[in-house]
């Protein structure tokens, strides 16, 4: 029965086999070695085989088993019937069960799992998934708390992040026949966005009511940027207001500002039409005016910005009937002002003041002596803008005789 010497690390014992009925048996690991030292659950094989030399038959069959704990084991292929017996005995592989392992990995608002990281650092209102795994383990526990729930060698658990700008560690210890494992992870949580108070300026439409001097309309630019630690997760809007006497809002729109990430500024321009009067205005603008994002700082997101607009050009004109003169003679001076508003005006020179009461006139200059200035100096009183004209009459030189 050469067939058999095949197993010779085994025994068998024919004696009990009337019918020649030989049975062997071999254990081998999956390194096909003898008595091997293996890891923690690691598939030991026990291969046996029948062989009826009478018969001629070969019939074969495997088994696996898993060490879980150290030591020797063994293995004994018993075969019996009303007729038959037999068995053969193999001799003991040694186990040796190494030390555990185990590991967190994380998952952000449902995306791909990041494997073992030792830190990560989440926006606000990010949602967490943490789950663990372990080998050779028995039991895992999680430690240092922070609401992190953890039952049997794996699992997941969906976690509560850290307030905006703290950290958090999530821990795991990890049990086994060989020991105890850990592994940790510090969370951090940005800090929240937020938006800076809004920054305006403002431009006049060219064109102007010639009866009224207001002007045809007003754009309204301002901008605000998100300073805060983290991108925003909700679209804001933005209110805009504008006052023409600063006597209570006539006008008011809302817009969208859309997602800002960090350090990102959003430029916005309004434009108010009809009847926009020059003097004393009012522009304020809320960013985020609904509260869609939850803010570092909740009380910076409102700008208001009071304007003085300046009156449209009064058309003003200055000029003399001759700009040379002779030493003692005089010219005329004609001014006028084509403003729709009111302008307090003087008209002033050398030896010369005048305070118009209309919006022309014209004046005869005492005797020139001297090349001279005239000027023509309106004042807006609501806002204080003051306009100017000037013209300028020379001395001709005299001419002496040789």
């Amino acid at each position: 029965m050469t067939a058999l010497n095949a197993y010779n690390t085994c025994t068998s014992d024919p004696a009990n086999d009337p019918y020649h009925a030989y049975y062997a048996a071999v254990q081998a690991w999956q390194t096909a070695q003898q008595n091997a030292v293996t890891t923690y659950n690691q598939a030991i094989t026990a291969y046996w085989a029948k062989v009826r030399a009478d018969f001629g038959a070969n019939n074969a069959t495997t088994r696996t088993f898993s060490a879980t704990s150290t030591g020797s084991y063994g293995m004994t292929a018993m075969y019996s019937s009303a007729t038959q017996y037999g068995q053969a005995s193999c001799p003991n592989v040694t186990v040796s069960v190494g030390p555990p392992s185990a590991t967190i990995d994380a998952q952000v608002n449902g995306g791909s799992w990041i494997g073992d990281p030792a830190t990560l650092t989440v926006d606000p209102g990010d949602s967490v998934t943490l789950g663990w795994r372990s080998t050779a383990a028995t039991s895992c526990t999680a430690t240092g708390g922070n609401g992190f729930s953890v039952s049997g060698t794996s699992g997941t658990d969906s976690i509560t992040i850290p307030a905006p700008n703290t950290s958090g560690t999530y821990s795991i210890s990890c049990t086994g026949a060989g020991g105890t494992a850990t592994d940790s992870l510090t969370l951090t949580t940005r800090q929240l966005p937020n938006f800076s108070q809004p920054n305006i300026t403002y431009s006049l439409s060219p064109t102007f009511s010639a009866t009224t001097g207001a002007y045809d309309w007003i754009d309204v630019t301002f901008n605000t940027q998100n300073n805060g630690g983290s991108d925003t997760k909700a679209s804001a809007n933005y209110q805009f207001q504008f006052d023409r006497n600063r006597d209570g809002y006539e006008y008011t729109t809302t817009g969208s500002l859309g997602l800002l990430t960090v350090n990102q500024t959003v430029t916005k321009t309004e434009r108010v039409t009809g009847n926009i009067p020059f003097g004393n205005a009012r522009v304020q603008v809320t960013a985020d005016n609904t509260n869609a994002v939850t803010e570092t700082n909740e009380g910076d997101n409102v700008r208001t910005l009071d304007l003085t607009i300046p009156p449209p050009d009064p058309g003003l004109s200055l000029s003399v009937d001759k700009i040379r003169v002779r030493q003692g003679e005089t010219a005329t001076i004609t001014w006028s002002s084509s403003a729709a508003y009111t302008l307090n005006c003087q008209v002033y020179g050398p030896n010369l003041t005048i305070n118009p009461s209309g919006s022309s006139g014209t004046r005869v200059t005492p005797p020139v002596n001297a090349t001279s200035l005239y000027t023509l100096e309106c004042t807006e009183p609501i806002t204080g803008t003051k306009f100017k004209k000037t013209t300028t009459v020379e001395l001709e030189g005299k001419l002496e005789e040789i």
